[in-house]
């Protein structure tokens, strides 16, 4: 998947070329990535607070717990390392910058790091197996709406006033040729997994991702605000079509 559109302040880009997201469109990697921050974030200082010794123990004695409750914060610190580097790489910073912030080498940095940065990214593309897109976008708002409310309730005095929904404001969603890329790779990948076992099924699931991706492209080229893009756009879903009509015959000749 690629990366969140242009930045403020950088030069012209996607986001000038599709300035307006379709309403519900996906929220970018980048977003993606600062939202798990957020939340791990926000669990830790929670798990923080409540090592703070404060009011009687019902023991005199910790047993251990207060060990475990450290054991527990210290992994919970691991997971915001792990979501900050997942925004660092979607910001463009490279394997240098990352590997000076951790205080390492680059080697030892691209070693513990590139392969889960992949791994997530490369999910990220690929359709959830128990939840719809649309659970997928209620489940993401419900988390933001928690996240709201806890960064509302600690603010300090001398914080910048960012609204009622703090980080909410923060997330960016695709614009439709970001999205295109998306849905493309999902669908390439739902495909690929329908084709592990030949035969009409596989090929009715080629038929219905060409479809989907016809209309998209149809869509999006008649959104272009360049010639160029439209003509691009409308001969990328004229050979979607084109192979629908080849995969349809080939598939009935082959049933008769």
């Amino acid at each position: 998947m690629v990366a969140g559109g242009a930045r403020p302040g950088q030069a012209r880009g996607m986001t000038e070329l599709w300035p307006a997201p379709v309403p519900g469109a996906p929220f970018t990697a980048r977003s993606v990535a600062h939202l798990l921050l957020a939340a791990a974030a926000r669990d830790t200082a929670d798990w923080s607070r409540r090592m703070v010794p404060a009011g009687s123990r019902p023991s005199p004695v910790y047993g251990g717990s207060l060990v475990a409750d450290a054991v527990a914060l210290r992994e919970r610190a691991d997971q915001v390392l792990a979501a900050a580097i997942l925004v660092e790489r979607e910001d463009g910073t490279d394997w240098a910058g990352i590997a000076e912030g951790l205080g390492v080498d680059v080697a030892a940095a691209h070693e513990r790091w590139a392969a889960e940065h992949y791994q997530w990214r490369t999910e990220l593309d690929r359709p959830d197996t128990e939840l719809t897109a649309g659970e997928v976008e209620q489940a993401r708002q419900d988390c933001l709406a928690g996240l709201d409310a806890w960064v509302t309730q600690h603010r300090e005095h001398d914080d910048p006033d960012a609204g009622t929904a703090p980080v909410s404001a923060a997330m960016e969603r695709m614009n439709p040729l970001l999205e295109l890329l998306h849905l493309r790779a999902g669908e390439e990948y739902v495909a690929g997994q329908g084709t592990v076992s030949a035969g009409p099924g596989a090929v009715g699931e080629r038929i219905a991702v060409l479809e989907r991706c016809a209309l998209v492209c149809s869509e999006l080229a008649g959104r272009a605000e360049e010639p160029g893009e439209g003509a691009e756009f409308a001969d990328e879903a004229r050979r979607c079509r084109d192979t629908v009509v080849r995969l349809r015959a080939e598939s009935a000749a082959g049933q008769q």
